[in-house]
């Protein structure tokens, strides 16, 4: 019976640690999506990935044709790849262009536009093909002003509601519509006067979610969706083919070779491609079986010769386009630019769909073609130079820029930097009027709240020093150092230990690209100084500054160092340490710097003040809970758990779930206050309204909560190398608070251990005064004082 049981047990905490594991690798996913180029090199990596598997399935399925007609196998080819020539140029220039730009462009194309479609309209200018008037001939290319349409219709729309906006005139629901409304009708009657019915259909997508994003109320929206519906069946039944298409949707017929031969051969196609299809260049759809193989249907061909697993990666390339596409549009501060990105977000995208659909068979055939990937110079050129304008806009979103500046020097300045011959601008034994100071710190915040703590003293010590961040764009530095106001330059991230194989042979010339951009910003910035608080980023700035012969000045926070403060330390005798024991050599002991809005908190005289300002009673006692920025699972459901307990005994709860959770929250009414909140931007208030504290023990908590004098029960996190523990150990040992593990922590332990020490108001103050006595409210002044000291010698 005992070893059934020791077995379940084991098996259960195996399986709570794959969840654990599961739930950090989560975490660090999230975190990829969160930096800053995230939404830029997603739509740059699409972009050309669409763009290669075009042209690689336009040679596929136009090899037959031209062969046919006694052209070469590679003229379409010849045709898209020169329409490639000019696109990818196009959307470059887009790509580096400022949205001022794009705005001054909108009235011009709209004008183009209109003109080019007037012109497809005049008998002997118009192209006609297949009954349709749409192309008209220029130096003997087709060219169709449709597409053109599209665009222009995004930029003058975006314009027209962002500058009634400025304007505040929006709040009127008629200027919401006019211009807009006419001008887009104005739009898709030339287009239907060509009989393109798909064309119109994504121009009406354009107009939708331009009225979408602006906020319109629900029921002038549902008020145009009518009339959209109505324009539309109107269109359909008033030409006979277009009906006839609709009814043949709704009833086809079963001749494979019949009207209806497009769709039904199409979905045969795709069929006998199976799973991983018939091979490129192998499929029978393209003899003549599918129509418009090329184009409209080329959704066919990929299906045959690349199989299902080919569909459902393109499916995932146009659904990961969505996701980047309404990231820019959610981030971009500027409101033409989240007009402009949600508009071709919204046409590339439903045009892929409308197109997909169509050839699956759960859409009527419109003929739009799948974008990037059929065959079509105008489509290809316009929805290049689109993507590009969404990667100019993916460039403004917060921290991009700095990102995009990491890149470092070219290959010949960096050969210079080796052998010391790059242009510096702070030459040996030039004096500085301007301190100037170089902090590398990023990653998590564990090393960039003290960077910026020290930052903040060191401007208030010396008012006129120069500061500058160097971080990379992996980390949180990329949200937290600019809105703290001060410049950020990135570089590449080199992790030096836990990377794979791969990783580990290119890392000496990943360290070296890092370090020759390191040594360009202390060039750029005239540093006379760099201090680091480890990370990433930290190992290729001491490099940098050891080569640039300019001071090092070295903060570790934990008990045991990291990788690149153990190098730094090696190069500078100015070292600083968060603990007493941390083995580094010349190392000091000064504390961590934390902020002064927490050094200077007076506890017992903002308690009521904070109090009140949480929705908390002053007459009971107050535990916090938090698992840092982004709230800790397994706090959350311990403390969640308890409530009903911690309730009973007369204890508030002051609880930061994080920003992704909430679910299983106490709820229902109650005297004794149970607040949860997502996150907190006082957290000087949230300490002062706090009697005991249960949260992780990362090195500035440990420091803030000993500093303010703030007893805790510490769970350290249970990934790692054991660092939260050792952060801990100290207090625990000295009587400021309580240790266990993540394991430990239950809804029990929190009733059996915790609450017993809550509500003997004598032991807290005991150990509220034990925490204090390890608190170190001055060592951001002590570090800034001798940072100023080393830069000025």
């Amino acid at each position: 019976m005992s070893d059934s049981r020791g077995g379940s047990v084991g098996t259960l905490g195996y399986m709570q640690g794959g969840l654990q594991r599961l739930g950090a690798r989560t975490e660090y996913a999230r975190a990829l999506l969160d930096r800053p180029l995230t939404s830029y090199y997603l739509v740059l990596g699409i972009t050309w990935l669409l763009l290669g598997l075009g042209l690689v399935m336009v040679q596929s399925a136009a090899s037959v044709q031209d062969l046919s007609n006694h052209l070469s196998p590679y003229s379409d080819l010849a045709k898209q790849l020169a329409g490639s020539a000019v696109g990818v140029p196009a959307m470059w220039i887009a790509a580096r262009s400022k949205p001022q730009l794009f705005r001054a462009l909108a009235y011009p194309a709209l004008a183009v536009a209109i003109v080019g479609l007037g012109l497809t309209l005049i008998h002997g200018v118009g192209v006609v093909a297949n009954g349709a008037a749409r192309w008209i001939s220029i130096g003997g290319q087709q060219v169709q002003p449709s597409e053109l349409a599209k665009l222009a219709l995004v930029l003058w729309g975006a314009d027209l509601l962002a500058r009634k906006e400025k304007l505040g005139q929006l709040a009127d629901w008629r200027h919401l519509l006019v211009p807009l409304l006419p001008g887009t009708c104005v739009l898709a009657l030339l287009v239907m006067t060509g009989d393109d019915l798909g064309t119109t259909f994504i121009l009406l997508i354009i107009f939708l979610s331009l009225l979408w994003v602006i906020g319109t109320p629900g029921r002038v929206y549902a008020g145009v969706l009518i009339l959209m519906a109505l324009a539309m069946l109107l269109m359909i039944v008033s030409a006979p083919y277009r009906f006839h298409r609709l009814t043949d949707f709704m009833h086809p017929q079963p001749n494979p070779v019949g009207p209806d031969q497009q769709g039904i051969q199409g979905i045969r196609a795709i069929a006998s491609g199976g799973f991983f299809g018939v091979g490129l260049g192998a499929g029978a759809g393209k003899w003549g079986w599918v129509p418009e193989s090329t184009s409209d249907f080329i959704f066919a061909i990929i299906g045959e010769e690349l199989g299902m697993l080919g569909t459902i990666c393109v499916t995932a390339l146009y659904g990961g386009l969505a996701f980047a596409g309404l990231r820019i549009a959610r981030r971009v501060p500027d409101l033409f630019c989240q007009l402009a990105a949600s508009a071709i977000t919204a046409w590339v995208v439903l045009q892929a769909v409308v197109n997909i659909g169509a050839v699956i068979g759960v859409l009527p055939i419109t003929g739009v073609p799948l974008p990037l990937v059929s065959a079509g110079l105008s489509s290809l050129l316009v929805t290049l130079v689109a993507l590009g304008m969404l990667m100019a806009f993916a460039r403004l979103e917060p921290g991009a820029a700095e990102a995009l500046a990491a890149r470092g020097p070219g290959w010949p300045v960096r050969a210079l930097s080796w052998l010391g011959l790059a242009r510096r601008r702070n030459l040996p034994g030039k004096r500085h009027r301007v301190m100037r100071v170089l902090i590398a710190g990023g990653g998590s915040a564990g090393h960039i709240s003290p960077a910026l703590a020290t930052a903040a003293a060191l401007r208030r010590l010396a008012p006129d020093t120069q500061i500058t961040c160097l971080g990379t764009e992996r980390g949180l530095e990329t949200r937290l150092v600019p809105l703290h106001g001060y410049p950020l330059e990135l570089i590449p991230a080199v992790p030096l230990v836990g990377t794979s194989l791969p990783k580990q042979i290119t890392m000496p010339a990943r360290l070296a690209r890092a370090v020759s951009a390191a040594a360009g910003v202390i060039d750029k910035t005239g540093a006379q100084a760099l201090v680091g608080f480890g990370g990433y980023v930290s190992t290729p700035a001491y490099l940098a500054a050891r080569r640039r012969k300019i001071p090092i000045v070295v903060h570790e926070q934990n008990p045991r160092p990291g990788v690149a403060n153990k190098l730094g330390a090696r190069f500078t005798t100015h070292v600083f340490t968060g603990y007493p024991d941390t083995p580094l050599r010349n190392a000091r002991y000064i504390g961590i710097p934390i902020r002064r809005e927490i050094a200077d908190l007076d506890r017992l005289s903002m308690g009521d003040k904070a109090r009140a300002h949480f929705g908390l009673r002053i007459d009971l006692p107050v535990l916090l809970v938090t698992g840092g920025s982004q709230g800790a699972r397994s706090l959350n459901e311990a403390a969640f758990g308890a409530a009903s307990w911690l309730r009973a005994a007369n204890i508030q709860v002051l609880h930061i779930i994080g920003p992704r959770n909430g679910a299983d929250a106490p709820t229902g009414p109650s005297t004794v206050p149970y607040v949860t909140t997502s996150y907190v931007d006082r957290m000087d208030l949230a300490y002062a309204a706090a009697d005991f504290a249960l949260c992780r023990a990362g090195a500035n908590t440990c420091a803030e909560l000993t500093a303010v004098g703030l007893p805790a029960a510490y769970v350290p996190l249970p990934i790692g190398n054991g660092e939260q523990r050792l952060n801990a150990l100290p207090i625990v040992q000295h009587g400021g608070g309580m240790l266990l593990s993540d394991d430990e922590l239950t809804p029990e332990w929190i009733r059996d251990r915790l609450l017993p020490v809550l509500v003997d108001i004598d032991q807290v103050a005991g150990m509220s005064s034990a925490a204090a006595s390890l608190g170190h409210r001055d060592a951001d002044e002590q570090l800034a004082q001798a940072i100023l000291e080393v830069a000025g010698g």
